[in-house]
């Protein structure tokens, strides 16, 4: 289920698509359960919760009653006057908006991606005479149109349908929406910042079958997709009880309209589904496993980021890619602390002792002193592992005295930071010795029958599965998967392979010369740490820190020029003739099986390249786009 929810990210064809299925249900199905306002959120009930200038609620008598209050609330932490311009982020049927040009005079502008919804809203805003108050647009968080021009941004209950993966994208835009000394206000359903990580691996029935694509994010997730935006938390208010009670009003009048739901088409498993869900969110609310908050933001600070960090951010955003944001805004310094040790070190710079982590540290070192038993090459497989381990260690110690922007680092930053240092120190050892293995037996190109292996290609077949097996524990261990499965698919795939081929002694001088595309994995590795080192996946003129001006810009240009070209030659040239010379001589292997395993290895290599190659082709769309991002610093 975690697979499949991943893969309904919130691109911008995703999230149209994603929206489309739960809201375009039918207005008038949903009219059935909502009250008059068509407010499809959390209503407050009780007069108390009014913290942050909401006074002047009433505890509600009914549902139409508890909305108002909510959407009374929003606009007395919002602090709407008559002359503000307010951004309403996820407008649904347009109930804020009226409420707000109605009582205070400020005008709206509301987006939303749903097309039902923005029809009815248009007419209600029509039949109400706000339309020269109100706008509503079909329109994508990320296509704000006048940015910076906001006095006010308010959405509710619209930064569940982001994903974890584009929260950075969402507050990104908040902040570049509002003037200086803008305020926003964030309506948000949360999961506890004690279990967002295993939330984030997982999926649930509300996300396969109610709300696809949904993603409740933490307040700690919030506050660290903030920084480098100028955004501050300014309030913070739990309204989540009132949730449970909200939704059992809208059980209730569900189980009554039951045959009006039937009568307008729906199924009675369809029926079902809704009042399961109903149900299972009030249990989820009164039990306060999950939580509400209004969020009060002011921008009272000086933004880190540029507008072309904004404007490339999007559109990587809008393409699936991820983003990432320099750590250095109030907020930032804010997160660093909460995520830091006493020494200030960050407290991810090692991989996490957890008990899974534990687990399959434990399995794998016995199965390595299982294999080491059979062949005295294979020592090689686990002292490698530990001495990755070692090395990674070192390598942070050594950042964290030398290097200024280290602890500036995300965790998971700093955690890649120190995987990729380790990486580098393997991949040239280990092209180098793959070059040697073709120069000294041009043989290993060719598979006519099955070959047993030299010391060297031996050694470096358990040497390399030693190294996946740290990765890969490295990636588990410090929850890197979150964000990228694949990863965890390619070290395992590898691991697989290199250790399978060690153990049996097959064909492992032929595996060793697939090791050359390590050479190109320097460069990518090079490339990837300038871009950790300035904290944006875009290189610029300042990316190896110690370069400067022409020298650095004419490097980095190196760079990539080097990287992309042994990327063609060494991975998607050479990876895609090892692949046919595996897949037309099955007779080079000794069983079926094995054949059939060297034909699936491959075939992911193959695919990890062509993927590569997207995301390259992609990048450099992206740069031609927004033009080069050296020239908008």
């Amino acid at each position: 289920m975690a697979l499949a929810h991943k893969a309904r990210s919130n691109t911008v064809t995703g999230s149209r698509k994603n929206i489309e299925e739960h809201y375009d249900a039918g207005n008038d199905m949903y009219r059935l359960f909502l009250d008059e306002t068509m407010t499809y959120s959390c209503g407050i009930w009780t007069a108390d919760t009014t913290t942050g200038g909401g006074g002047g609620t009433v505890v509600a008598p009914d549902l139409k009653t508890s909305q108002y209050n909510k959407l009374d609330a929003l606009i007395a932490k919002a602090d709407l006057k008559p002359e503000h311009h307010v951004l309403e982020i996820g407008c649904g049927w347009g109930s804020f908006a009226m409420r707000a040009a109605s009582t205070t005079g400020c005008r709206v502008t509301g987006l939303t991606l749903s097309k039902e919804q923005l029809a009815e809203a248009n007419m209600r805003v029509k039949a109400a005479g706000l339309e020269d108050k109100i706008t509503l647009l079909f329109c994508d968080y990320r296509d704000v149109p006048g940015l910076g021009t906001y006095d006010r941004v308010v959405s509710c209950e619209m930064i569940e349908a982001v994903g974890h993966e584009h929260l950075r994208a969402y507050f990104m835009t908040v902040g570049a929406a509002l003037k200086p000394g803008g305020r926003a206000v964030i309506q948000v359903i949360a999961e506890p910042d004690e279990r967002y990580e295993a939330y984030c691996i997982s999926s649930d029935f509300i996300r396969e079958h109610i709300f696809p694509g949904g993603h409740l994010p933490s307040v700690g997730a919030c506050v660290e997709s903030a920084r480098g935006t100028g955004l501050t938390v300014h309030g913070c208010e739990d309204i989540g009880p009132d949730y449970a009670v909200t939704l059992r009003a809208w059980r209730k009048t569900w189980e009554e309209k039951k045959n009006d739901v039937l009568n307008l088409g729906y199924s009675e498993w369809f029926w079902r589904k809704y009042r399961f869900y109903f149900a299972y969110c009030e249990g989820a609310f009164d039990a306060k496993y999950i939580h509400t908050f209004q969020m009060t933001w002011v921008k009272d600070q000086v933004p880190s980021l540029t507008e072309g960090d904004v404007r490339i951010a999007m559109e990587r955003s809008k393409a699936g890619l991820p983003v990432e944001v320099a750590l250095n805004s109030g907020v930032g310094a804010t997160a660093r602390a909460l995520f830091s040790k006493d020494d200030g070190s960050i407290s991810s710079t090692s991989p996490r002792n957890d008990a899974l982590t534990q687990i399959i540290m434990s399995v794998y070192f016995f199965l390595a002193g299982v294999a080491v038993s059979t062949s005295h090459v294979l020592w090689l497989l686990p002292l490698v592992t530990a001495l990755s381990a070692f090395l990674f260690s070192i390598n942070a110690a050594i950042s964290r005295w030398l290097l200024p922007f280290y602890p500036s680092l995300t965790p998971d930053r700093a955690t890649l930071w120190n995987l990729q240092a380790v990486h580098l120190m393997y991949s040239p050892i280990a092209a180098a010795c793959a070059a040697w293995q073709v120069m000294t037996h041009p043989d290993a190109l060719s598979l006519v029958a099955p070959q047993t292996g030299t010391p060297l290609d031996l050694a470096l077949a358990a040497a390399s599965a030693g190294f996946f097996g740290f990765a890969l524990w490295t990636e588990v261990g410090s929850k890197l998967y979150r964000r990228n499965y694949w990863a965890v698919l390619h070290y395992t795939v590898l691991l697989v392979m290199f250790s399978s081929a060690a153990y049996k002694n097959i064909n492992t001088p032929f595996l060793a010369v697939t090791l050359l595309s390590e050479f190109n994995t320097v460069f990518l590795m090079l490339r990837s740490q300038a871009a950790i080192s300035t904290g944006s996946e875009t290189v610029n003129s300042s990316s190896l820190g110690n370069f400067k001006g022409k020298e650095s810009s004419a490097f980095v240009k190196m760079l990539g020029v080097v990287n992309f070209l042994t990327f063609v030659l060494f991975r998607l040239i050479a990876h895609a003739a090892l692949a046919t010379t595996v897949f037309v001589n099955p007779q080079a292997f000794p069983s079926h099986g094995t054949h059939c395993m060297a034909v699936a290895g491959m075939v992911y290599m193959n695919a990890a390249n062509v993927k590569h190659a997207v995301s390259f082709v992609r990048r450099s769309d992206v740069r031609t786009k927004q033009g080069d991002p050296r020239k908008q610093n």
